[in-house]
């Protein structure tokens, strides 16, 4: 699905809703487009005066979606088998494993004919309450069929009646606290939550006739909250007190609420169906969450799905190494004609470069000879000057050599070694001489002197 855009659709009895959702990244997108359609009535023969029937794939080609792409399927309760368990507190794959066992357990279809999935509701140290669906696959291979032509993929399976919970938790309709009952009369298909201390325990799907007068259905439906509040009694435990609200579309809402308050005979609260929006976009806001959540996309098509996208990335792959195999060939021969043609001129102009190189090396060899013998900086006069001016009294030089552009090397003696030192500092501290290397001082027995060798550096090539 797009980053920015998650499309999601609930396929009823006689129509179908969709919702998309954008910038839905962080789980807080916004509900651009939403809406509701009617499938058209199947046609009517003078042969047969009975109305025919339309498959599902035949209702979408005549009415398809304002959008296409990626998209989320929302089975309507009639369809889905819920329970809410507690399971001992496990890893992800054992968990998924104890839901498969307990669907299995109380679905009346067998569990090779179904795609099951879990959502945990409540995680504890112990035990995680956990809701399990189950839908039969071939409901969903009926949407797939008739979806895919029109260009819309099914990537996750959800359940509508966990779009519904979700909107009335988004607007705060929850309690956090104590037991409560949710009817939501959305025709033909009246749904139950029943919700213990903020967390859905029970879900139910019941379906009536419309044509049916009011107070007999509100009856009925009186005697099925009451049934399910006992139910809860029994499984969690006695609870002081409990609410019951009626979720219906406002155009009804008033008749319903009367009725079922009079069956019931105590006071119900009221939610309008219009304000909270549509079971598509609780749906789309869902997805959009990155929690896991419940899916009940059958394990045959994630198969399928992993198999495509392997071969994707496998003929991407394999047209990229092609690409560059042409690439590479291709240069290679289209560049050997023009890489000789440059080798052969650059030989050329080796030839001439090396040539005048060794002209400016001679020339330059030259400049440097002169300037050695004409500079007379550290010449042996101006180098002799130098260290007479600086010898220490007390200091007698016995013998002077000096090497043209590399070293002089000194040799004299003194009356104490304290001098030789203060002689090494002053040629040290001469602007002329960049270092001196002054050997170790030896004292002569006969001459109670002491001798030594020094050794002055000159600047090379310059003097």
């Amino acid at each position: 699905m797009a980053k920015d855009r998650i499309n999601s659709i609930i396929i009823g009895k006689d129509g179908f809703e969709w919702s998309v959702v954008s910038s839905a990244s962080r789980g807080h997108g916004r509900v651009t487009q939403s809406g509701k359609e009617i499938f058209p009535e199947p046609p009517v023969s003078e042969d047969a005066p009975t109305e025919g029937v339309l498959t599902l794939t035949e209702k979408f080609s005549t009415l398809t979606p304002p959008f296409k792409g990626n998209a989320t399927l929302g089975v309507p309760s009639a369809h889905v088998l819920a329970r809410v368990v507690s399971l001992p507190h496990g890893p992800p794959e054992e968990t998924a494993a104890m839901a498969e066992l307990q669907a299995d357990k109380f679905s009346p279809f067998p569990i090779d004919v179904l795609a099951v999935s879990h959502e945990i509701i409540q995680e504890g140290e112990e035990e995680d309450t956990v809701l399990i669906c189950a839908v039969k696959e071939s409901i969903l291979e009926e949407a797939r069929a008739a979806l895919e032509p029109i260009g819309i993929r099914i990537k996750r399976v959800d359940a509508a009646i966990l779009g519904w919970w979700h909107l009335l938790k988004s607007a705060g309709c929850i309690p956090d606290a104590g037991r409560h009952i949710f009817v939501l009369l959305t025709e033909p298909v009246v749904q139950l939550i029943g919700i213990d201390n903020g967390n859905p325990v029970a879900f139910r799907a019941l379906t009536f006739s419309p044509s049916d007068p009011i107070d007999l259905l509100a009856s009925e439906l009186a005697s099925e909250v009451n049934y399910s509040l006992m139910s809860l009694e029994m499984e969690k435990g006695p609870r002081a007190g409990h609410g019951i609200t009626l979720c219906a579309h406002g155009d009804i809402q008033d008749e319903w609420h009367q009725a079922l308050e009079a069956a019931l005979e105590q006071t119900t609260h009221t939610e309008d169906l219009d304000k909270l929006g549509r079971a598509a976009d609780g749906i789309a806001h869902r997805t959009s969450h990155a929690e896991p959540r419940l899916d009940m996309t059958p394990q045959a098509w994630q198969s399928e799905e992993e198999s495509n996208r392997f071969k994707r990335h496998l003929l991407r792959s394999a047209a990229a190494v092609l690409f560059l195999w042409l690439t590479v060939v291709g240069g290679l021969a289209g560049t050997f004609t023009y890489q000789k043609k440059q080798l052969d001129a650059l030989t050329i102009k080796r030839d001439l470069w090396n040539q005048q190189a060794m002209e400016v090396r001679e020339l330059r060899r030259r400049v440097v000879t002169i300037q050695a013998y004409t500079n007379q900086t550290h010449s042996a006069l101006e180098c002799l000057r130098e260290i007479a001016q600086l010898q220490t009294r007390g200091v007698e030089l016995n013998s002077l050599t000096y090497r043209k552009g590399d070293s002089i090397h000194l040799s004299g003696s003194a009356s104490a070694e304290s001098f030789i030192y203060d002689f090494n500092d002053k040629l040290k501290s001469s602007g002329l001489f960049p270092t001196t290397e002054l050997g170790p001082a030896k004292l002569n027995p006969k001459t109670r002197r002491r001798e030594f060798d020094l050794t002055v550096d000159l600047p090379g090539g310059e003097s």
